[in-house]
């Protein structure tokens, strides 16, 4: 019925083809070690799951390590890789094509979770994550570092998913690093991070959209899906999250380039652009942006910054803040807004609405060739200007351009 079982011994698996077996192809409680293998396997009947390679967490003190290296995991069920507290590294590997055994279950290329307080720690480097259903990587209250690793095409079952990599915590925040990657052509999102510390480094997002019945874990997306990297914060503890993206391009997205609600931004020598909307202009879920940050009540509120960033031929708006954060630009050009599709409305470069105590300041920033207006800033529900050098530029027909040198606007 399984593949390779190993519960107190360890396993080494090298050059062999372990195909078509029901329920799990390995098995292994301790250490497990597999090179230039193909693994193919099958739900078996009647039951819930068949994995490619599934690792439980050994007794306590037991080394728990697994190493996959030059193989190719195709065609599974429930999950490609799935680990409970779990050493990872993924090395030169292929895992493509995971599928779901029902409706209500995930077919995540790799999935990682916590056991008994230990986090699992998890590296992918120089592989393929492809075609997966849900998540191409799920890592759940755990450390995972990918490098110089494809990411592309997850899909969608019925209910919700569609994310590249994804994470969120059960026991405390997840912790992803991506260098050097591509993450491309997935739905929903294609980076996804709920309570969670997110760095992406060198790395290009792109071609995000969305599926029918596209759902966070517990956010409808309907407000905003096709995100190329989205951080938010815990909504029942009001935990922030925090996300770092460097020297990086995200381009023709849905939605958002960088997403951010409840959670700290930080932005350097990135490139956004092309983001665009599926819907028209005034419609629910019609907004589209570079990036939009949405603050939040209290006196921990979040901060944006963005530094050296271009921010080009976004639709409707360059850069959207919403809500009590403290954002500053720096050094950042934000130009050739364009309006939405059809109606023609839209074409902003930055707007700023909502109630809430907070500051938005932009030092040595161009915002140019904006469609409607170069900066439109509405106060309501509890916005009271304080603070304000240099006009704001409400809603003027033309190419607006505004240069901008200690410009500060508080709340």
């Amino acid at each position: 019925m399984h593949g390779l079982v190993g519960v107190d011994e360890s396993v080494f698996i090298t050059d062999c083809l372990l195909l078509r077996n029901q329920f799990i192809g390995i098995y292994s409680e301790r250490y497990c070690r597999v090179e230039r293998t193909m693994i193919e396997t099958l739900p078996k009947s009647g039951d819930y799951l068949g994995l490619g390679i599934g690792i439980n967490i050994a007794a306590a003190g037991a080394a728990n390590k697994l190493i996959v290296r030059d193989c190719v995991l195709a065609n599974n069920h429930g999950s490609g890789i799935k680990m409970f507290g779990a050493d990872a590294t993924v090395e030169r590997t292929v895992i493509r094509d995971t599928n779901y055994v029902t409706q209500y279950l995930d077919g995540d290329g790799i999935a990682a979770f916590p056991t008994a307080g230990r986090p699992s720690e998890l590296r992918v480097i120089d592989s393929l994550i492809h075609r997966n259903l849900t998540d191409g990587i799920y890592v759940s209250s755990g450390r995972a570092t990918i490098q110089r690793t494809i990411v592309s095409d997850t899909r969608m079952p019925q209910y919700f998913g569609g994310y590249g990599v994804a994470s969120d915590s059960r026991d405390y925040p997840s912790e992803i690093t991506l260098r050097e990657c591509i993450v491309e052509r997935n739905l929903t999102s294609g980076v996804n991070a709920v309570d969670s510390r997110l760095v992406l480094e060198r790395s290009v997002v792109r071609d995000t959209s969305t599926g029918p019945s596209a759902h966070y874990r517990g956010w409808l997306t309907n407000r905003c899906s096709g995100t190329g990297v989205e951080s938010l914060g815990e909504v029942l503890s009001g935990a922030r999250s925090a996300l770092t993206v460097r020297d990086s391009l995200l381009t023709n997205n849905l939605c958002a380039g960088v997403f951010v609600d409840r959670s700290d931004l930080e932005c350097e020598r990135t490139i956004i652009s092309r983001t665009t909307s599926q819907m028209p202009f005034g419609t629910r879920g019609e907004l589209a942006a570079g990036v939009i940050v949405i603050g939040t009540r209290g006196p921990a509120r979040p901060t944006a910054s963005l530094r050296d960033v271009l921010l080009s031929e976004n639709q409707y708006v360059g850069l959207y803040v919403n809500g009590a954060t403290d954002t500053r630009l720096q050094r950042t050009a934000i130009v050739d807004t364009r309006p939405g599709k059809g109606s023609g409305l839209g074409g902003i470069g930055l707007m700023a609405t909502e109630g809430g105590a907070g500051a938005l300041t932009l030092l040595d920033s161009l915002i140019a060739s904006s469609r409607l207006a170069g900066v439109n800033a509405g106060y309501r529900t509890g916005w009271e200007k304080r603070r304000l050098e240099l006009p704001i530029l409400w809603i003027m027909p033309g190419n607006v351009m505004v240069w901008t040198t200690n410009f500060q606007i508080s709340c």
